[in-house]
């Protein structure tokens, strides 16, 4: 039952081009499914689209403007006539005081975070419940269950988008809709490249007692897979991590 959800289906998958999303595309390609990736860096996309002629094929844009979605669901609905799932994984960071950072901060991480995520799946899930099927995979994290001083231009659009992923649950699962939500831990991504992480991540690597719990991205990527073919609809990494979660 679980490789019915991947042969011949078509994924978009946002930020694919590393990272999470990058290992993503790959657990689908290898079960069969089609994938379209969106990411900023062309290059990358066009070397996935080399490596897996008619199985990948892509939209490089920033996620942060209108134009982007709309081109993504143009390409999708002219190249595919649609899609099977949406993996909403693209993800930037910043750290710093808030009052520091400047409301710029805020405004790009919660169109990239939170904004886009939304539009991009009003804009989809149409097909699927035309369909009568299909899945929404929003990339979260553990974050969200506890206050990181610095972090709150990069959680709060975190936390909205949780909390717009279990009420969406509630209108698409009657639908035939899947919506999982995924809360993996610190990752090793290029997210700590960005503004005021790098330091962030070498005390958390430093530090015994925080090293443990930073996972690879292909442990985040696999969990995902598993989730869409087990038909999971929540997911943290590691596992027992869900306690973190009761009462969010």
């Amino acid at each position: 039952m679980g490789n019915e959800r991947f042969e011949g289906r078509t994924y978009v998958v946002t930020g694919c081009s590393k990272g999470i999303g990058y290992h993503v595309a790959l657990g689908l390609m290898k079960r069969g499914a089609v994938v379209h990736g969106v990411a900023r860096t062309e290059c990358a996309l066009r070397s996935l689209r080399e490596r897996f002629d008619g199985r990948f094929t892509y939209t490089a844009c920033d996620l942060t403007t209108d134009e982007c979605v709309d081109r993504v669901v143009t390409d999708v609905k002219e190249l595919h006539g649609g899609a099977y799932g949406l993996i909403n994984n693209a993800g930037a960071g910043a750290l710093g005081d808030p009052l520091v950072l400047g409301s710029e901060v805020f405004e790009r991480l919660t169109k990239l975070l939170y904004l886009a995520p939304v539009k991009l799946t009003l804009r989809v899930v149409p097909w699927m419940i035309k369909r009568g099927e299909g899945v929404v995979v929003n990339v979260i994290t553990l974050g969200i269950a506890a206050h990181i001083r610095g972090l709150e231009a990069y959680l709060a659009p975190k936390h909205a988008l949780h909390r717009f992923s279990k009420d969406l649950r509630d209108y698409l699962s009657p639908r035939g809709v899947k919506v999982i939500t995924v809360y993996p831990p610190a990752t090793r991504t290029d997210f700590f490249k960005g503004f005021g992480l790098q330091e962030f991540y070498r005390r958390m690597m430093s530090n015994p007692l925080t090293r443990w719990s930073i996972a690879s991205p292909e442990r985040v990527a696999k969990a995902i897979i598993k989730a869409i073919e087990a038909g999971e609809e929540v997911v943290t990494v590691p596992s027992f991590a869900r306690i973190l979660l009761i009462g969010k």
